[in-house]
């Protein structure tokens, strides 16, 4: 079962992450990762500029059996985040497998301005 929060780990964070950790929204454990982090997480994603550190994240998320996302090698996620596009009921959702991130955006705003440009 997923749970609807967010925890972020990571010795220092962006602006917005560090506002919505004070509004509640997410918890910010204000350090670098170290392994046994992951336990009773439902998903990962790895974003550090450590190539180390995500690949370490991808061992132990594979090892404990937790959908893993490493943003610098696609061979090491379990998933990818589509671009969604969305009209009333309908919704669709556009990846490249992790192979090309902006050819996914690119054609997903190909899609919208088709499905906007149409409308009557």
């Amino acid at each position: 079962m997923f749970h609807e929060h967010i925890t972020v780990i990571s010795p220092s964070v962006c602006k917005e992450i560090e506002d919505m950790a004070l509004e509640g929204f997410v918890t910010w454990i204000s350090r670098s990762y170290v392994p046994g982090d992951l336990k009773n997480f439902d998903m990962v994603l790895a974003a550090t500029d450590d190539r180390e550190v995500n690949h370490t994240v991808f061992l132990e998320a594979r090892r404990e059996k937790i959908p893993v996302n490493i943003s610098d090698c696609k061979e090491e996620c379990s998933f990818y985040f589509p671009s969604v596009i969305k009209d009333g009921d309908i919704v669709i959702g556009v990846t490249s497998g992790g192979a090309d991130h902006k050819k996914t955006k690119q054609t997903a705003d190909r899609i919208r301005s088709l499905i906007w440009n149409q409308k009557d």
